[in-house]
């Protein structure tokens, strides 16, 4: 899949690498997630609850590396 960006669909990323999970949980992420939400960019999630993009990105790209 590559490097996780804004437009980065969440479903995607679940797909992908479900072992992300903690770390969305991290970032405010809920555990639970609206089903709707599968469809949405990170960003559009991030803007809609408050998250700061930036970190979030660096994070998840880098436990991607971790796992990888």
């Amino acid at each position: 899949m590559g490097e996780i960006t804004g437009d980065t669909l969440l479903k995607d990323i679940l797909e992908n690498y479900p072992e992300l999970l903690p770390v969305l949980a991290r970032q405010g992420f809920h555990i639970t997630f609206c089903i709707a939400e599968a469809w949405l960019t990170l960003e559009q999630i991030a803007q809609n609850r408050g998250i700061p993009l930036e970190p979030l990105l660096d994070e998840l790209n880098r436990n991607i590396d971790k796992s990888g």
